[in-house]
């Protein structure tokens, strides 16, 4: 909106105040892809994060249906300016890959090809069928994406503020990390292909067809870990805090005890929000 190619408002918005925002974009997004919405059970103490959940997808098939095929959506996920190695691949507790390597997670994981761990199952873009769509449509929706998040990395309006959750009790994925346990075989992870998928994180991984006769080991398992970095379960705070890093905010507010969906039933979120808009307001400039 404010951007001088996007809108160009910046001398017409007073100010923004951004809450829970991705700044550069949320890993949550590569793991809902793959692996459907958390969903806690109806029976919790969160019915509601359950239902949602069910609605959106439980599932990364019912997932990727939809935001495969949504601009939007794909936006959501982490930028270049996210930065390395947020992919994660662990054998024997030790990290054996992690991408991206080259700052362009593009082509790196969204756009990747034949491998266990990229973030597109292409069977599950297109369900209807629908002519026009599939994984060459999706691709050219992430190489927009790729250019937008370029262009808007350090577009802040000049008078910002922004609150975020900073939870380690409501932890987001800043990493997400498949865990192939102790597999001991010499094969590599690059070969391995999906034998069993439960669209909820779990995986069982085996050798191609052309090394079934070769003394590999059994097939392996792979579960993708819980997330474990502070933020609100969907944006991490290595995410929110790139508004802080900028430089460019008047008040950013470091905040607990909310899911970001339910950030705005917080009274803390509330009454940062008031603030910054009284603040914004004081800074206008009135005309005798």
């Amino acid at each position: 909106m404010i951007h001088p190619e996007m809108g160009s408002l910046g001398e017409t918005v007073l100010g923004i105040v951004h809450g829970v925002m991705p700044a550069v974009g949320a890993a949550a997004a590569y793991k809902r892809i793959r692996c459907g919405f958390e969903d806690p059970g109806v029976v919790s103490m969160s019915p509601m994060v359950s239902v949602t959940a069910k609605v959106l997808g439980n599932f990364g098939r019912e997932v990727t249906a939809v935001l495969a095929n949504a601009p939007g959506g794909l936006e959501l996920l982490p930028s270049q300016a996210y930065g390395n190695g947020w992919l994660q691949i662990r054998q024997n507790g030790q990290t054996v890959r992690s991408l991206p390597q080259r700052g362009d997670p593009y082509d790196e994981i969204y756009k990747l090809r034949g491998k266990w761990y990229g973030l597109l199952r292409e069977e599950w873009i297109n369900p209807a069928r629908q002519p026009q769509s599939g994984f060459n449509r999706t691709a050219r929706m992430l190489d927009e994406a790729k250019i937008f998040h370029k262009e808007i990395s350090s577009t802040y309006h000049a008078q910002s503020d922004a609150h975020y959750g900073a939870d380690a009790k409501h932890a987001a994925w800043h990493n997400v990390v498949w865990d192939l346990g102790g597999r001991s075989d010499n094969l590599s992870i690059d070969h391995f292909l999906i034998r069993t998928d439960d669209e909820q994180g779990n995986l069982v991984l085996g050798p191609p067809p052309s090394l079934l006769n070769k003394a590999l080991g059994p097939d392996v398992p792979a579960v993708l870990e819980p997330a474990r970095e502070p933020g609100d379960q969907t944006v991490p705070l290595h995410s929110a805090e790139h508004q802080l890093h900028s430089g460019k905010f008047k008040g950013v507010f470091r905040q607990t005890g909310y899911e970001h969906q339910a950030s705005y039933k917080d009274e803390s979120a509330l009454r940062s929000t008031l603030y910054s808009l009284v603040c914004i307001a004081q800074s206008m400039k009135w005309k005798e």
